[in-house]
């Protein structure tokens, strides 16, 4: 439930950046978040590495 929580903080707000880092965060908490992640589902398995990608480079 904590994650989800953590979700629904970057979410509801509209925080991009922080969605951002969460999505790609190497940090145990980023790994567990990814495991519940809202946006599972959303992009197919050839979409995202490239969002992941084009995410790391900016």
């Amino acid at each position: 439930m904590q994650n989800l929580v953590r979700w629904r903080r970057l979410v509801e707000p509209g925080d991009v950046e922080g969605i951002c880092a969460a999505l790609v965060s190497l940090e145990v908490n980023g790994i567990e978040m990814r495991k519940v992640s809202p946006i599972a589902g959303i992009l197919t398995e050839a979409e995202r590495p490239a969002a992941l990608n084009s995410i790391r480079r900016s």
